[in-house]
C-alpha cells in the first residue's frame, strides 16, 4: 500500500483527474496555455483597435470638414448677401417714400432680384440638411414674401412727378418780423 493518498489528504490536495485540462488533472499546463493565448490575443486586438479607431475617426472628421467647406461657407456668403440686399431694399423704400422718385423704386427692385437669387441658391444648398434648417429656410422665404407683399402697393403706385415733393424741393424762406 502506498502512502501517497494519506499525504494528499493531510495537505488538502485532490487526486488528479485525467484528461480534463483543469487544475488537478494530469495536464495542468494545457489550461494555462489557453488562458495565456487568450490574454495575448485580447492584448493584440486592443492595440490594433488603438491604431485603427483614430484613423477611422480622422477620415470621418475629414468628411465633415469637407461638408462644412462645401456647404456652410457658401451659405454664409449667401446669407450675408440676403442681409445686404434687404438693407438696400429698406434704404430704397424709405427713399421712395420721402422723394417719390423712380430711381429709388429701381434700386428696390434690383436689390429684390439679388435677394431672390440668393434665397433660391440657399434653398438648393439646404435640401440635404436637417428638418430644422429646412424649416428655418421656409420661414425665411415666408418672411421675405410678406415683406415684399407689404411694400408692393406703395411701390407700384404711379408717380405724380419726377422731382421731389414740393415740401422737400426748396425750403420756404423764413421771414423775421
Amino acid at each position: 500500500m502506498s502512502l501517497e493518498p494519506i499525504r494528499r489528504a493531510r495537505t488538502g490536495q485532490t487526486p488528479l483527474k485525467k484528461g480534463t485540462g483543469e487544475p488537478g488533472s494530469s495536464q495542468p499546463g494545457r489550461w494555462a496555455a489557453w488562458a495565456t493565448g487568450a490574454a495575448t490575443l485580447f492584448l493584440f486586438l486592443s492595440l490594433l483597435a488603438l491604431v485603427l479607431v483614430p484613423m477611422d475617426l480622422e477620415r470621418d472628421v475629414g468628411e465633415v470638414r469637407d461638408q462644412i467647406r462645401n456647404v456652410m461657407e457658401p451659405e454664409e456668403r449667401l446669407a450675408a448677401k440676403v442681409q445686404f440686399a434687404q438693407a438696400r431694399q429698406m434704404e430704397a423704400f424709405y427713399s421712395f417714400l420721402l422723394l417719390e422718385d423712380s430711381e429709388s423704386r429701381l434700386r428696390y427692385r434690383e436689390a429684390r432680384e439679388v435677394e431672390d437669387a440668393a434665397l433660391d441658391t440657399l434653398g438648393v444648398l439646404t435640401e440635404g440638411m436637417s428638418i430644422q434648417v429646412r424649416e428655418d429656410m421656409a420661414n425665411l422665404n415666408i418672411l421675405s414674401f410678406s415683406w415684399h407683399l407689404g411694400h408692393q402697393e406703395m411701390l407700384s403706385r404711379e408717380l405724380v412727378s419726377e422731382g421731389p415733393p414740393p415740401s422737400l424741393a426748396e425750403p420756404e424762406p423764413v421771414v423775421n418780423l
